[in-house]
């Protein structure tokens, strides 16, 4: 018998890098996130043995997902992907010099330029990019701990003091408690 935590491991090791994988630069929509936050729950719910939450009480269903994330002692993956953008983000404000650094926050990029000669709009729906969606996301975490954002000036400004180091401490991934810990509350849960 393969022991719980041994089984929490195996899952932080291997699955959060794979569906996480690049996606610190990439615009997710909220349905992604939502079936990503699903994904998670669903296999977390394998993992510590946790019956469907559609089951009815007397059947030892009904016990929610944000139960499932406690009692494994984790975060949601979109807040892991959250954190590791606005980690990104400031590892971009840092650096100017960096090639990414214009593509991301010039107005001079190639593909501005392209549609600006031509004067035409893409057919369809204006597409998602991810820096405006991330800074509103910073704007909000960022308020909440007191902070006062006028622009992006103010982000950069904060991102490159101390050397990053306030950015990590603000804006860098919470600490997640070890999975030995989670085994344990697991199997106090288990055995009530």
């Amino acid at each position: 018998e393969v022991t719980t935590a041994f089984r929490l491991r195996v899952f932080e090791a291997i699955f959060n890098p794979l569906v996480t994988y690049a996606l610190q630069h990439s615009h997710i929509t909220i349905p992604l996130t939502n079936r990503i936050d699903a994904w998670q729950n669903g296999k977390l719910r394998r993992v510590l043995h946790i019956k469907s939450s559609h089951l009815p009480p007397e059947q030892g269903g009904h016990i929610t997902n944000a139960e499932v994330i406690k009692r494994a002692k984790t975060i949601p993956m979109s807040k892991d992907i959250l954190f590791r953008q606005m980690r990104y983000y400031g590892h971009l404000a840092r650096h100017p010099e960096e090639t990414q650094h214009t593509v991301c926050f010039s107005n001079t990029n190639i593909g501005a330029n392209v549609r600006a000669l031509n004067g035409k709009r893409r057919a369809g729906k204006p597409r998602h990019h991810w820096i405006p969606q991330l800074e509103k996301h910073i704007y909000t975490h960022l308020r909440a701990k007191g902070y006062i954002l006028h622009n992006r000036g103010t982000i950069f400004d904060l991102a490159k003091k101390e050397d990053g180091k306030i950015w990590l401490r603000e804006c860098g991934a919470p600490a997640r408690e070890s999975t030995a810990a989670a085994a344990a509350t697991v199997t106090a849960a288990a055995a009530v």
